[in-house]
């Protein structure tokens, strides 16, 4: 029970940090010379998910003379990962409230 929640839970944390990333991303989608960041999800070692922030490393090169470079933002990437996110994010949900609802039972079991 409690490998289920605590999994659900880093599950629920991952895809916080993907939804935050990729409003990040949308809401800079204007802004000149911007690259999106985009979240890495490992297995964790005792279970769960490990999320990780990768921005994008930008090089302050000197040759490049380029004045007004235009966003790399791909809009439609971007809401194809809201809507997988929303998804993901709910069935970690699904997953905490049965979790708890056959925790509730087992309890109920024994009192």
């Amino acid at each position: 029970m409690i490998d289920a929640m605590g999994s659900a839970v880093s599950g629920l944390q991952a895809q916080s940090l993907r939804l935050n990333s990729t409003a990040n991303n949308v809401a800079n989608s204007q802004t000149e010379g911007y690259t999106p960041s985009t979240v890495t999800m490992t297995e964790a070692e005792q279970g769960g998910v490990r999320a990780q922030l990768q921005k994008p490393v930008t090089a302050n090169d000197s040759s490049q003379s380029v004045e007004n470079p235009a966003s790399k933002v791909d809009l439609a990437k971007e809401m194809v990962n809201m809507m997988q996110t929303k998804q993901f994010y709910s069935a970690n949900l699904k997953t905490v409230s049965v979790a708890d609802s056959m925790t509730g039972d087992l309890l109920d079991t024994f009192a």
